[in-house]
């Protein structure tokens, strides 16, 4: 190819010096964008956000608490064909956690209200705070906002700053000081509460980033919440009426409005959102899930999981923890167009590790 271009223009005419070096840069590569070509320049690579310490070696779906150790494990692998990790971190005293993958830090509670933030997947926890009533946490689906709060009267409150400035600040409280049954956080500061009411109903109390309080729904019983990712939206769940709701604007004038009913939901003890604001992934007490079309351009779609749920949290923002570990498989949900996916994970074997599918 070399010899071609060499006798192909040695036979011509010697063009003239400008010419030339046109010709000669275009040979080596060399010339710039022209005005109307198709080139374009390679993207630079952009500085990475996250810390070592967030960077998974592998694909994975997160981090998931191993009450039987006292640990928590890394689910690694896509789902479908994933497996648990040796712990990442052990503690007997603590009894809950939520983990951010993407932003590679775990909060952890112990049962005497003691809150801490560990690094992963091996960084040393450190304390953050104490409150005698704290018993549950929540997080936001980025990780950089979440809130502490327990089923006693204790104001929750909402930490920001994750994870390297954590902040702790006490959520506005109403005055009827009611217990807590649940709870969630959104990436803009936006905060959901349910009380429980001495009637048996429960009343979902609406923060605002800014610390206005209102009240803009009340349940037969309280069947799980979530906030849509990157947005002042939540979804709520009557776990009685089997009735779903969305309260938007929640950072300005909350208002809710019914979002579907009748539709497969039966007794919810729990909801998500897809990252990607698509879905909600709901599950029944009775081991039935739902997937709702958050644009409304698809039915409801169900699928029955040999299980019976005892907890619905995100682990990879499409993939929902329906169980816990134990002596039988983790099993999990994952939106996707034709309906939820039921899947699982094999349980970790007495070696420490998870067992591969």
């Amino acid at each position: 190819m070399h010899n071609f271009l060499r006798v192909s223009l040695l036979s011509r005419p010697i063009p003239s010096p400008c010419v030339a070096t046109v010709i000669l840069l275009l040979l080596c590569g060399c010339a710039g964008r022209t005005p109307g070509s198709n080139f374009s320049p390679a993207p630079v690579p952009s500085s990475p956000t996250s810390t070592p310490q967030s960077q998974m070696a592998a694909p994975g779906l997160g981090y998931v608490w191993d009450r039987t150790i006292h640990g928590l494990r890394q689910v690694e692998g896509v789902a479908g064909s994933a497996y648990f990790s040796a712990p990442a971190l052990t503690d007997t005293s603590v009894t809950t956690t939520v983990t951010s993958s993407e932003l590679g830090y775990a909060l952890l509670l112990d049962a005497k209200g003691n809150l801490s933030l560990a690094l992963l997947p091996t960084g040393t926890p450190r304390p953050l705070g104490s409150q005698n009533g704290w018993t549950s946490l929540a997080i936001s689906s980025t990780g950089n906002e979440a809130l502490v709060f327990g089923a006693s009267s204790d104001a929750p409150q909402i930490i920001t700053g994750l994870p390297q400035k954590p902040v702790l600040q006490p959520l506005g409280f109403s005055s009827s000081q009611l217990p807590i049954v649940g709870a969630a956080v959104g990436d803009t500061g936006a905060v959901l509460t349910a009380s429980q009411n001495g009637d048996g109903t429960v009343s979902i109390q609406a923060y605002s980033a800014q610390g206005a309080e209102t009240s803009p729904l009340k349940l037969a019983a309280f069947g799980g919440a979530a906030f849509v990712p990157g947005t002042d939206t939540a979804i709520v769940a009557d776990g009685n009426a089997n009735s779903v709701y969305q309260i938007a604007s929640i950072n300005t004038a909350a208002a809710a409005t019914p979002l579907n009913t009748g539709s497969g939901i039966s007794h919810p003890i729990g909801l998500e959102v897809t990252s990607d604001r698509h879905w909600v992934l709901l599950a029944n007490a009775q081991g039935n899930v739902l997937q709702l079309d958050l644009t409304g351009a698809q039915p409801p779609a169900s699928a029955q999981c040999n299980c019976t749920p005892t907890t619905v949290q995100s682990m990879d923002g499409a993939a929902v923890q329906l169980t816990q570990i134990g002596a039988g498989p983790v099993w999990i949900m994952q939106a996707a167009a034709k309906g939820p996916r039921i899947l699982f994970v094999p349980a970790p074997t007495s070696s420490g590790a998870g067992g591969q599918p």
